[in-house]
């Protein structure tokens, strides 16, 4: 799913219980992306990747010093991003072409998560996607704060731009983020991990890798 958006659409994956076992008992997400003609999604998310999905098993070998993981690319072949066998992927959690990833254990009722969407750029590049998302992003995240802004080239070679901040967006408590994006032929990609305050610093280092592989395709 592309929309046409010149800003960073930020996604939150709240309210993630029932992270193992059936999901008939599970709670599904909250998703609260940024336009308001959307409504936040409450069924349970299904828990099997779609028959397009691409998400070898094997360890990937790109030839690069990336992190060890499971090659995941995109059903409508706009990236490829390694994950990490530990998460939890929830295809179709919060709409088709969007996906999200359990990236920890529930704490509190909220998983930390990570997820990966694409919108069109409308001819942008790189820093002026960046600026046009942090300039947009207030109106959609309460006290948002930029903690850290950079670019990066990922394990592959993609040039990429990291944003940490912080704010509240779609839910009613504080929380931390960490978003990786690149800009190819009009279309960014965007991988945003999402967490507590408390628990960002620790998960952090481990997620931040995986975010880096983040390649279009």
């Amino acid at each position: 799913m592309k929309r046409l958006f010149a800003a960073l659409l930020m996604v939150v994956v709240a309210a993630c219980s029932g992270a193992t076992g059936s999901t008939d008992s599970a709670q599904g997400p909250t998703a609260s992306p940024v336009l308001p003609t959307e409504e936040p999604i409450t069924e349970a998310p299904s828990m099997s990747p779609p028959p397009t999905a691409v998400a070898s098993s094997a360890p990937t070998d790109t030839g690069s010093p990336g992190p060890p993981g499971e090659s995941f690319v995109d059903p409508e072949g706009a990236y490829r991003i390694t994950v990490p066998g530990s998460w939890e992927a929830r295809h179709g959690a919060i709409a088709e072409g969007i996906e999200v990833w359990l990236a920890g254990e529930v704490e509190d009722g909220f998983g930390p998560n990570v997820n990966v969407l694409t919108q069109t750029t409308g001819g942008m590049t790189l820093d002026e996607y960046t600026e046009s998302s942090i300039a947009n992003a207030p109106t959609f995240v309460k006290d948002f704060e930029v903690l850290d802004s950079r670019r990066e080239t990922g394990p592959n070679g993609t040039e990429l731009a990291i944003l940490e901040y912080s704010g509240e967006a779609g839910t009613d408590r504080p929380l931390r983020f960490l978003a990786v994006w690149t800009v190819n032929d009009g279309q960014a990609v965007v991988a945003t991990f999402t967490t507590t305050p408390e628990r960002y610093e620790e998960q952090r280092d481990d997620v931040l890798p995986y975010l880096l592989t983040l390649e279009p395709q």
